[in-house]
């Protein structure tokens, strides 16, 4: 959950959640 380790109220961190979590998708369907 490195998501939660980001603050949504920093603008600059929206694009590292975003890539957070597209990067945890993409393994959970390459795993799959």
């Amino acid at each position: 959950m490195d998501i939660l380790l980001y603050r949504p109220e920093n603008p600059a961190n929206l694009g590292s959640i975003i890539r957070t979590s597209v990067a945890f998708g993409l393994e959970r369907i390459i795993c799959l």
